[in-house]
């Protein structure tokens, strides 16, 4: 057995890893025994390594922490514990031994059938964590995440979309939760995984392969839709829904009213599964409900259907209720309050988020910057900034009132007041994870089929990060706001925001008040207060000034001649104020430059002042005498 030595004060060229097993766990050492087949040559399969050198990752104390290393005692493997040993490339000296626990916990949350969360047991979360993030590649063989409730086992790795952040990796599935009634409350999850839920059993993994996650849904959708009509004047949504979910959960639904009138109403709704769609159609179809004889169908294939839409009265009392069967209370990093966002307006094209971000957290903490661009990428010219306090927001727009970024004025708005003025009833969703499509981010909503999402992607197809999404009214994209800003979504807190710009006020602004500014100076006051300020003129050499360069108050270009003197300049008139100050009488010529240096902090350039000598300097000056 050979006993491994931490290589200490080389220079690394990086450790080379392998796979191991913890065979003993001592007080000071633990035996691992190497499995992989290719070791360098010299290494034993079994070595003992100090606990000094023994580590594990365990979840950030903080959100701002970065992922920390617990070594020693608090990492010390049990036996039967899987590690990774990392040798030195050159020396292979040991240079430490990761362990990789594993974990027991339950699936808390379910977005997608490919995104979820992880609550570790109550006894190992101080290592790790409260909550952890995971996908659906984590889970070795599996078409979807399993449902929430489902327990798990697992380890803890850097994310590798985020080094930042830590995630559960090789996820096993224990036991898999099967209670109906935590399938329709987990809704959005149900309705991506219908693929597996069909008679005609799961989607072979050549269908996998080659449709993505929306086109199974599109092609689920219609079987798992019914069309319930002939229903009673009085009949409300909250009835057929007890009516329909008899045979199976719902993920949501709506009233319907004929669009040419007269006609009793109907309905709409879709089941969590194509199989309890087939039930319903079967075993609901000539029921009684409230005194009228229905009729379920399949929603794509029912006669009739196009006569009907929208109940719009129904449809503004809220978002998923009572009209659609919303998905679990959306989970809030920091609920909504007005008069905390900035609008910037005039801003350079060139300019980003990171820029904003500088310039606002002097005043606070910062929760969210958008720079909004067009379905072709390009930026719209105004930002938005979130801070965390209404006191930050009011200091920031006095303190940045006159900022100038990249040549560009600012122009800062109160962008509450901009919304409840000109709000309309599209909104804009910042902040999307690039996994996000338009069906995914209808049912964080709870939109049903009330609202148009628009998800822009790049050339290439990938989303770029933000949607649109149009509602019926300006009140109900201001509801939704107070409702859903801030909620997570992929492990993002989601931006949402009326979609305001104002930019052609933003240009006019600017430019009346350039013109306010470039008033030519005519008074005779203001020409008296400018020759004082030239009298007591700092020296020109720090404002950027010197010999072959052209200075703001001289009128020749450059050139390879040197500047000639020219007594009608601005430039002129300040040196012979300065020569006045300086030499009130009769002086040693040769005593003047080193006097104009300490008075004014700068060498006397003759060259430069477009002067041969001293003395043709001092004989252009009237008031001193030679």
């Amino acid at each position: 057995m050979q006993k491994a030595v931490v290589a200490e004060g080389r220079r690394s060229d990086g450790p080379s890893e392998y796979p191991a097993v913890c065979v003993r766990s001592g007080e000071d050492e633990v035996v691992i025994e190497v499995i992989s087949k290719e070791l360098p040559p010299g290494v034993s399969k079994r070595m003992t390594v100090p606990l000094s050198a023994v580590w594990q990752w365990a979840v950030a104390q903080g959100m701002a922490q970065a992922p920390r290393r617990v070594g020693g005692a608090a990492a010390a493997p049990e036996e039967g514990d899987k590690c990774t040993v990392a040798l030195h490339a050159a020396t292979n000296e040991l240079q430490g031994l990761q362990v990789i626990r594993r974990f027991l916990g339950r699936i808390v949350s379910r977005p997608s059938s490919s995104v979820g969360q992880i609550e570790p047991d109550e006894d190992v979360r101080s290592i790790a964590g409260a909550k952890l993030f995971l996908r659906l590649s984590e889970v070795p063989g599996a078409t979807q995440l399993p449902p929430v409730g489902s327990r798990v086992e697992f380890h803890l790795a850097l994310n590798p979309e985020r080094a930042d952040r830590l995630w559960a990796a090789e996820v096993t599935v224990l036991q898999e939760a099967r209670d109906p009634a935590a399938a329709a409350r987990t809704a959005p999850s149900t309705q991506e995984s219908r693929g597996g839920q069909q008679a005609e059993g799961p989607p072979s993994p050549k269908a996998i392969q080659h449709h993505t996650i929306a086109q199974e849904l599109a092609a689920n959708a219609a079987k798992s839709r019914v069309f319930v009509k002939n229903l009673n004047e009085g009949t409300t949504w909250e009835s057929v829904e007890a009516f329909l979910s008899s045979v199976g959960p719902l993920t949501h639904g709506k009233m319907l009213i004929d669009r040419e009138g007269g006609g009793p109403p109907a309905a709409i709704a879709e089941y969590a599964s194509p199989a309890s769609a087939s039930i319903a159609v079967r075993r609901l179809t000539g029921s009684n409900l409230d005194g009228a004889m229905v009729t379920v169908s399949l929603a794509g294939g029912a006669a009739g259907a196009s006569r009907f839409t929208s109940e719009p009265e129904r449809l503004r009392r809220s978002f998923g209720q009572p009209n659609i069967v919303a998905p679990p209370p959306a989970t809030h990093a920091r609920s909504y309050t007005p008069g905390r966002r900035v609008y910037v307006g005039n801003l350079p094209p060139d300019s980003g988020w990171r820029e904003l971000q500088e310039l606002f957290l002097k005043f606070g903490e910062v929760l969210h910057v958008q720079v909004p661009v067009t379905e072709a990428g390009r930026p719209r010219g105004f930002g938005v900034v979130e801070l965390a306090a209404t006191e930050a927001a009011t200091a920031a727009m006095r303190g940045l009132a006159k900022t100038v970024l990249h040549r560009h004025p600012l122009v800062l708005r109160d962008d509450t007041a901009l919304a409840q003025a000109l709000g309309g009833n599209v909104l804009y969703v910042g902040n999307l994870a690039a996994s996000v499509r338009a069906q995914a981010l209808r049912l964080h909503l709870r939109l049903g089929d009330v609202a148009s999402v628009t998800v822009p992607t790049s050339s290439s197809g990938r989303p770029l990060g933000f949607a649109w999404v149009q509602l019926g009214s300006a009140q109900e994209a201001a509801d939704l706001v107070a409702l859903m800003h801030n909620t997570m979504l992929e492990g993002r807190p989601i931006f949402l925001r009326q979609d305001v710009e104002v930019i052609a006020r933003d240009k006019l602004e600017v430019s009346t008040k350039d013109a306010s500014e470039a008033q030519p100076l005519t008074d005779a006051s203001l020409l008296d207060r400018l020759c004082g300020w030239a009298l007591a003129a700092p020296p020109l050499q720090p404002w950027g000034w010197s010999e072959g360069t052209p200075s703001c108050f001289t009128p020749h270009s450059l050139s390879s001649a040197p500047p000639t003197a020219d007594t009608n300049t601005f430039a002129w008139a300040a040196l012979a104020a300065r020569m006045t100050l300086l030499v009130p009488s009769r002086t040693d010529a040769s005593s003047i430059p080193n006097q104009y240096e300490r008075t004014f902090g700068q060498r006397l350039d003759l060259r430069a002042l477009g002067f041969s000598s001293l003395r043709e300097l001092l004989s252009s000056v009237p008031a001193v005498a030679m």
